[in-house]
């Protein structure tokens, strides 16, 4: 990541910092770089996920409405994510993720859909079916 930075890219080097500081669970600094990189370009795909997956992470042991209030933030900023960009497909596998987390079912299938139509040999696709198959039973 940090040899992806050296060429002097602000972007660059603010979203391989917060890449390394979400691995490090450190999601306020994670956070504060995904953003930097946003002030200089505010469509970067890679810094709208990085950040996406920082609200996922402190979704996790929050209070309910909190967590609500995370999901949905991480959701949103999921749905930013142009259709054409290389991280898209990611990015609709997490959205997935975070209509099964908020108990929203009919959405998850729904991107499901889209998923498989993207990625229909994806290695992860049978795991997600899964999760999707059995919150949709409950």
């Amino acid at each position: 990541l940090l040899e992806r930075s050296r060429g002097g890219d602000p972007v660059a080097t603010s979203n391989a910092l917060g890449h390394l500081k979400l691995a490090r669970g450190r999601l306020d600094l994670a956070a504060r770089n995904y953003a930097v990189a946003l002030q200089y370009d505010p469509d970067n795909a890679e810094a709208l996920l990085g950040l996406a997956v920082v609200n996922w992470r402190r979704a996790t042991g929050a209070e309910p409405v909190r967590r609500r209030e995370l999901l949905r933030e991480a959701d949103r900023t999921l749905q930013s994510i142009p259709s054409a960009s290389i991280h898209y497909p990611v990015a609709l596998y997490d959205r997935i993720q975070v209509a099964l987390a908020l108990a929203e079912v009919d959405r998850a299938l729904v991107l499901l859909r889209r998923y498989e139509s993207l990625s229909p040999r994806d290695g992860w696709m049978r795991a997600l079916r899964d999760a999707v198959e059995r919150a949709d039973q409950s």
